[in-house]
């Protein structure tokens, strides 16, 4: 006997409605989320031993349950070490935050809220990252150009208007922050391994290879270190790996990214609820990539012009006996 197939959650929904669940969206949508969690993150790690002496002395109260900070373990080292990593993992957060809600208003569907909610499915959400990080926009709209769409989902019109300079570098930086957050997101290894369990380590790590006579790579930056599994000939092994994490360049991105997101909130604003807008957060320009924001925090440059990730080291295995 074949199961009846359950009918979707779109079979029968009244349109009525539609109207009411955008302004929803649009009133209630938290969108200084990133920026107070920059602010709170860059607070602790810039002062941490005054973070930690202000909340000795409070008494915190959330409904029924009351805390004792005087009576706890928090000190100033806990505190850094926490914050360094909220701010690596919140990278990721606002990353794919960005994407979703990007993927959501890009080919202007009747709710944005709906989209976000249906895209449950993270195999499939993958799929869409691999094309937008291979600079694939194969957005279709009313007729309209992948580019038209993508200009107007920022700035609210097809075309940017004349009195913007280098028209072409702005779309272009639009495209790279796109590709950059797809890319990043699709390998976001610490993230992962954060949510799964906090099997994540923070702390200051490095390397040097070479020598200062014939040339040397040297790093000492912010990092995460964690377990993964990584193929190799006819098995996979773990690895221990560590990724190079500048908490300033993460932070710049935060930044940029929490701005776009206002952009496509301002816009969608427009779109789907008729609110007319005088300015938006910003347009990016040649120098407002992610490729121009790791030079600038790229403390460890070196004469070959490379940029060290991470690294990463084999566990150690016995030696299999041949099945033959």
């Amino acid at each position: 006997m074949n199961r009846k197939e359950l009918l979707g959650p779109d079979t029968g929904l009244a349109k009525e409605q539609i109207v009411e669940l955008n302004k929803e969206f649009y009133d209630e949508y938290f969108e200084e989320y990133f920026e107070i969690r920059l602010l709170l993150l860059g607070e602790i790690i810039t002062n941490p031993e005054l973070f930690s002496d202000f909340i000795k002395k409070q008494k915190i109260k959330v409904g029924v349950l009351e805390i004792n900070p005087e009576s706890t373990i928090l000190n100033k080292e806990l505190l850094l070490k926490y914050a360094k990593l909220e701010m690596s993992v919140t990278y990721y957060h606002c990353l794919e935050t960005f994407l979703r809600v990007f993927l959501a208003h890009i080919e202007i569907k009747q709710s944005p809220w709906l989209e976000i909610s249906r895209e449950t499915n993270y195999k499939i959400f993958k799929e869409s990252l691999v094309t937008l990080s291979e600079g694939k926009f194969n957005f279709a709209y009313q007729g309209l150009s992948s580019d038209e769409l993508i200009t107007y989902v920022f700035c609210g019109h097809k075309q940017l208007p004349d009195d913007v300079n280098n028209r072409e570098e702005v779309l272009n930086a639009w495209k790279e922050w796109i590709k950059w957050a797809a890319k990043e997101t699709i390998k976001m290894y610490d993230y992962n391994a954060y949510k799964h369990g906090l099997a994540i380590q923070s702390d200051t790590r490095g390397f040097s290879l070479g020598n200062e006579k014939d040339g040397q790579i040297k790093v000492d930056n912010d990092s995460l270190k964690f377990l993964s599994k990584k193929r190799k000939k006819d098995r996979w092994i773990w690895e221990k790996r560590v990724v190079f994490t500048p908490l300033d360049y993460r932070g710049a991105c935060i930044s940029i990214i929490e701005s776009l997101i206002k952009n496509i909130l301002t816009v969608g604003k427009l779109t789907y609820l008729g609110i007319e807008f005088e300015s938006l957060e910003f347009l990016p320009n040649e120098t407002c990539t992610p490729q121009y924001f790791m030079e600038l925090s790229n403390k460890d440059k070196n004469e070959f012009g490379l940029v060290a990730m991470g690294y990463s080291m084999e566990l150690l295995y016995y030696k299999q006996k041949s099945k033959n």
